[in-house]
């Protein structure tokens, strides 16, 4: 795996086994005196894991009217549609970027029932504790969670018939069109997800070619569908 380094924020990559599944792992340092609070803002994407290093002072985190205090020291944050505003006072934070195949191929389920919300990982895998331990052991992030990520690797199988209708739209040119119409009927499009194509409601971006490719936020938003509206994307 690949690794940019430097402190306070270091990436990996995924190795080529789980690269479909995991857009990569990070790691962010923020060593803060007793009192002091950090504000940071959280850019919108998709599903990621997220584990406080023992010792860390505890955050949270705001998405929307949705505030979570204290965020669990193993979190899944799911699919977001707008920006997070987060506080932190102090401590390391490690994660891994969940792609829309990797969650259909490692966790499956419905994905909108987590978005623009914080739960704890155990949630969402029963064997969370395995991988807390792990890093709470000092394994290195990126190799603790390959190795926890890669044995649920394959896990599901994601539905084909969602990546048919997406490329078929997309061949007819009406691909807007029907994920607007998806999102209004509150289907889960991040299931569409699970061909690759879409990746979250405001940074959406098609990434087939054809007719449909780009932004889709200008979309949702000529049919008012960001107002009071949480999407599955």
């Amino acid at each position: 795996m690949e690794r940019a380094g430097g402190q306070p924020i270091e990436y990996w990559r995924a190795s080529e086994t789980l690269a479909p599944f995991v857009s990569g792992y990070h790691r962010y340092s923020v060593p803060l005196p007793p009192g002091v609070t950090l504000h940071d803002v959280v850019f919108p994407s998709w599903a990621t894991i997220r584990i406080a290093m023992p010792g860390s002072r505890g955050w949270s985190v705001r998405f929307g009217s949705r505030r979570y205090d204290d965020v669990p020291q193993a979190a899944m944050f799911g699919p977001t549609s707008y920006a997070g505003y987060l506080e932190a006072r102090g401590g390391t934070l490690v994660g891994a970027g969940i792609l829309p195949h990797g969650w259909a191929a490692m966790f499956g389920g419905d994905v909108s029932r987590f978005a623009n919300r914080v739960v704890p990982l155990s949630a969402v895998d029963a064997d969370a504790a395995s991988l807390e331990a792990a890093i709470g052991d000092g394994v290195r992030p990126d190799l603790a969670f390959e190795e926890w990520l890669g044995l649920r690797a394959g896990r599901h199988e994601p539905d084909p018939r969602i990546a048919r209708m997406i490329v078929a739209a997309r061949d007819r040119g009406c691909l807007k069109e029907v994920l607007v119409i998806a999102a209004a009927l509150s289907v889960t499009l991040m299931t569409a997800a699970q061909a690759g194509t879409i990746v979250s409601a405001v940074s959406a971006t098609v990434l087939s070619g054809g007719p449909g490719v780009g932004n889709i936020a200008d979309t949702y938003n000529q049919f008012g569908l960001f107002t009071d509206y949480t999407s599955g994307v």
